[in-house]
Order: structure tokens, then C-alpha cells, then sequence
């Protein structure tokens, strides 16, 4: 697409530009606006990148209002630290500060929000799509109010990037526990959102703690990154003779979290000098279900490589289509099942081509 050769060129340029004009700078030991080129030149570049993504997101039908809302993001950002670079806002009385702050305030939920537009369409992410861009702006305002307003009595500053913090975390885990709700009867992933929400009351008391004990908080977070763990590695197309392996990373798992919070609950975490068998049994767990993780991605890789490899008249394990009636470019598991975006029922069968010598029409 044009627009996007020219924000490649455009990108490509800046970091050549940036380059030899650092080597210049090394090289004449030049002044302080050679440098301010540089960082504004590195800048350009950085936002060039991001752009590329809007652009791409700009081809897609449904994806049009993430393609706007990253654009003006990068050039809200790129304003901001064009800004810092040439020490605009103090020559206004505005404090540099609060602008560098306002750039990760904007940037964070600014790019989490855009995620969620972009897949708010799909049909298995529709619920996380949705609580992700509300959870976005919530974060967005706390951290605002951060930024903007600094010491507010009881709740400092940094209080309120903590809530934020804490929030987005907290969301993260929620949204993630939501993933494929409404496709399926996995009634039990809402045991983990109701755990991030939970876990998130449970932190809002204990930021204003002088001294922070994160125990009530390790129980609910374990067992909500163990569902949502589970939620997403219970979604890979494997077979039953492969399944046993996302069986087996999931109970590793939960143990883990188990050995995890024991070794928390003992506050030995991190003294490799007196490491307890807790302590050793949570890594290795950890090191177990990690690479479970692996093999079962492996594994699904190669399962969507293996449609050419089809013997007649079997099933595809995966089929890539676009569907008749919305549109939407899908792979479809075994070769069946419900359209991502309209829910329409789709089944493709493959048959093997006919032998050398043989015709391909009926006689």
C-alpha cells in the first residue's frame, strides 16, 4: 500500500538520519541541538513504526476505529515528546515532568485500547475485548488524576499510580479469564475474573500501608492466573492422543501456584542461600509447565501444517477459509465449526485427488 511504503521510508530515513547525525556528534563533539535532532529523529522513527500498524489495521473492515484511535495516539505522543526534546512546556510554565508522566498514562491504556477495538469482532474475544477498552479508560482516569493532580491528601501521587497499576494488572487477568466466553459451556473461567476482582478490593486498602503484607492477595492472584492459564491452553486444537500433555501442564501448574504461595507465605523468596524444598519444588513446577507450554504451541504449529499431508476423505485438522456469509478470513479446527464473527456453522471435508491416469470427471 502507498501509505504504507511511505511511512517505511519514512521510518528507514529517520534511523539512518539519527545514525549519521550521532556519528557527527561523536565525532565534532557538537552541541546540544545536534542532540535534540537526534532524540526528535528516533522519535520520528519509533512513531513511524506504530503508524505502519494503524495502517495495516486501516485495510481491515472492521478494524477502522483501532486504526483511528492509534493514530491519534502516536501523534499525541509524538507532540508530547517533540515537546520534551526542545524544552517546550517550560518556556509556558507547565512542568516537564507531568508531561514525561502523561506520555505512559496515554501510551498504556492508549495501546491496550486499540487492541481491544481491533478485536472486539471476534467472536471468542468478545467479552474480554469489551471489559479490556472500559478497564482502559478507568486506568487512563486514575492515572490522570495522577499525573494532573499530585499530592490530594490522603491519596498521594504515587497512590494513584499504584490503583492504576494495580487495576490494569488485576484487568489484565480478568480479561484474559474471559477469552472464549459465549463460545462454549466453560462456565468455570468466571471463577477467575471473580478472583481478579476480588484480588484488586482485597489491594485497594493496602496501598496506603506503610508497610505492605501482600499475603491475603497471593491466594487470589495465584488462583486467577491458574485459570486463565488454563482457559488458554485448554483452547489449543490438539487431539486426544496429544491432550494429555495440556492435562498434565495445567495439574503442574496448579501446584506450582500451591508451592509458590507456600514459599511466599514463608518470605524465603529470592535467598538462594537457604532455599527451602517449597522453594525448589515451586521452580521446578515452574519449569516443568513452562516447557509443557512450549510443546503443546509445537505441537499446534505443526498440526496446522499438516492439512497437505491429508490422507482421502479424512477430516482437515485446521482449514483456513473465509466465510460465505460475513466474510471473515478464519482457520477452522478439524475442518468444522462456528464462524468467529457471525456464528454461522461452517464443514469442509477434503478428498484425496484422483490416481495418475485416472479422470477427474465421472465418466
Amino acid at each position: 500500500m502507498p501509505a504504507q511504503r511511505a511511512l517505511l521510508r519514512v521510518l528507514i530515513a529517520s534511523l539512518a538520519a539519527a545514525g549519521l547525525l550521532g556519528a557527527a556528534v561523536v565525532l565534532t563533539a557538537s552541541n546540544e541541538i545536534a542532540d535534540k535532532m537526534i532524540g526528535t529523529l528516533l522519535l520520528t522513527a519509533m512513531c513511524s513504526g506504530l503508524l505502519l500498524g494503524a495502517a495495516h489495521l486501516l485495510s481491515g473492515p472492521d478494524t477502522k476505529a483501532a486504526a483511528s484511535l492509534m493514530t491519534t495516539l502516536v501523534v499525541v505522543v509524538f507532540s508530547l515528546g517533540a515537546s520534551l526534546i526542545w524544552a517546550i512546556p517550560g518556556q509556558f510554565g507547565i512542568d516537564p515532568d507531568k508531561v514525561a508522566a502523561l506520555i505512559p498514562a496515554l501510551a498504556g491504556p492508549g495501546l491496550a485500547a486499540v487492541f481491544c477495538l481491533a478485536s472486539r469482532h471476534e467472536r471468542w474475544l468478545v467479552w474480554s475485548s469489551w471489559l479490556g477498552l472500559a478497564l482502559s479508560a478507568a486506568v487512563f482516569l486514575l492515572w490522570l488524576k495522577a499525573v494532573g493532580f499530585g499530592e490530594t491528601g490522603y491519596f498521594d501521587e504515587d497512590s494513584w499510580w499504584q490503583y492504576g497499576g494495580w487495576l490494569a494488572a488485576m484487568g489484565t487477568l480478568a480479561c484474559l479469564s474471559m477469552v472464549g466466553t459465549g463460545t462454549d459451556g466453560w462456565h468455570w473461567r468466571w471463577i477467575g475474573f471473580v478472583f481478579a476482582v476480588a484480588a484488586y478490593i482485597v489491594i485497594i486498602p493496602l496501598v496506603e500501608q506503610p508497610k505492605w503484607h501482600p499475603e491475603p492477595v497471593d491466594g487470589l492472584i495465584t488462583l486467577a492466573a491458574l485459570i486463565v492459564y488454563a482457559n488458554l491452553i485448554l483452547r489449543a486444537p490438539l487431539r486426544n492422543g496429544s491432550r494429555w500433555i495440556i492435562y498434565g501442564s495445567v495439574a503442574i501448574a496448579a501446584a506450582t501456584g500451591w508451592f509458590l504461595n507456600e514459599a511466599l507465605m514463608n518470605d524465603i523468596i529470592g535467598n538462594r542461600e537457604n532455599w527451602s524444598d517449597v522453594d525448589r519444588l515451586a521452580a521446578a513446577g515452574g519449569i516443568l509447565s513452562g516447557f509443557g507450554t512450549i510443546i503443546v504451541a509445537v505441537l499446534t504449529q505443526l498440526r496446522r501444517r499438516a492439512a497437505a499431508n491429508l490422507p482421502g476423505g479424512a477430516g482437515p485438522p485446521d482449514v483456513i477459509i473465509v466465510c460465505p456469509l460475513c466474510g471473515k478470513r478464519q482457520t477452522l479446527t478439524h475442518g468444522h465449526g462456528p464462524c468467529d464473527r457471525c456464528g454461522a456453522m461452517i464443514h469442509v471435508t477434503i478428498d484425496a485427488p484422483p490416481a495418475a491416469g485416472a479422470s477427474a470427471l465421472p465418466s
